[in-house]
């Protein structure tokens, strides 16, 4: 609990109050929270469903994920181009990587996958939370 908040009960210690210990940030100490809740809120659901997706999958299609996923779950809007730009602005945040690897169905070719980057803060929050 922040010591702030020990402003707004003057008269009644709110750490009494909540049951709980105020966290004091030592000098040098890296901020409580590194994620502000609403891009954690923003971005939760994108982030929950392709890990869930990696889970099961050896790997995931990008074109699978945008085309049927993300309509289906509403991810990122309805249109094409709206989808396209939620997963550029996901890859240019770093919170997924887009790779080409081998077709397994087509060889010779290459496909694109995408993937949770799971060093990234937004992503170690999110999953952390599960």
């Amino acid at each position: 609990m922040s010591p702030d908040l020990t402003s707004l009960a003057p008269f009644y210690p709110i750490e009494r109050y909540l049951d709980a210990t105020l966290a004091r940030k030592l000098l040098g100490q890296a901020p409580l929270i590194t994620v502000q809740p609403k891009e954690i809120a923003y971005w939760s659901k994108f982030v929950n469903i392709l890990n869930s997706l990696e889970s099961k999958l050896d790997f995931v299609a990008l074109t699978y994920f945008h085309k049927d996923i993300m309509l289906a779950y509403r991810l990122g809007g309805q249109t094409h181009d709206d989808r396209w730009a939620h997963v550029e602005t996901a890859r240019e945040l770093g919170i997924i990587t887009i790779e080409q690897i081998d077709n397994p169905v087509r060889l010779g070719f290459k496909m694109r996958v995408i993937k949770l980057n799971r060093n990234h803060q937004l992503v170690k929050e999110i999953l952390a939370r599960k």
